[in-house]
């Protein structure tokens, strides 16, 4: 991958840009920090097997990491938030003295439209707004939170957007979480979970 152009406002933040062999060749032509760095997006969804380990993981360690953020698919349609990015989850298994990875996109409804278009058709935080597209005029990415619920992975956005069900072990997106019946419930990303009860707890 060579250069495309000078990165003065993302070298002034977070030193040289350099090619990285998994990012989208887009970032290259725009010069964020957000989009460099230990903040570049990646294209790949993958699964490993076991790990190698430093040290030693205890055998009864039995469980998963899991966490959500943005990873923008396609060029941003103006200028670049971080809040923009799609969302990603990465997940860290832990089993039997071994640990696995896998991350895979949130395939939000807005996702999906623009895997179809092979671009960026919705705003991000920065504008201009398109409010026939959401109630906040940008695109809800889940990409905030996520938390296990009813069987299920949680995934939130920031700006109280609809949550979504995935399969904690493949990473699937299922769909719209159905909240006892009562689909298109938009939740806060700060939703908690009550462990004593089960209940979610929202605003």
């Amino acid at each position: 991958m060579t250069l495309q152009r000078d990165y003065p406002v993302t070298e002034r933040c977070i030193g040289p840009v350099a090619p990285l062999q998994d990012a989208p060749a887009w970032i290259y032509t725009l010069d964020n920090p957000y989009l460099h760095g230990v903040y570049a997006p990646t294209l790949h969804e993958t699964a490993t097997g076991a790990l190698p380990v430093e040290g030693e993981l205890p055998a009864d360690l039995c469980g998963a990491y899991f966490r959500n953020g943005p990873n923008p698919r396609h060029a941003p349609m103006n200028r670049h938030h971080p809040f923009d990015g799609d969302g990603m989850l990465h997940a860290v298994y832990f089993q039997d003295g071994q640990a696995s990875y896998r991350n895979r996109y949130v395939h939000t409804a807005a996702l999906a439209e623009e895997l179809q278009s092979g671009r960026s058709v919705s705003p991000g935080v920065m504008g201009p707004f398109d409010y026939g597209i959401s109630r906040f005029g940008i695109k809800d990415t889940s990409n905030t939170d996520v938390l296990f619920h009813a069987g299920d992975l949680m995934t939130l956005w920031y700006n109280a957007g609809d949550p979504y069900r995935v399969d904690p072990l493949s990473l699937e997106t299922r769909g719209h979480f159905d909240l006892a019946g009562r689909a298109g419930r938009r939740l806060s990303a700060h939703s908690k979970v009550d462990w004593a009860t089960g209940e979610l707890l929202f605003f």
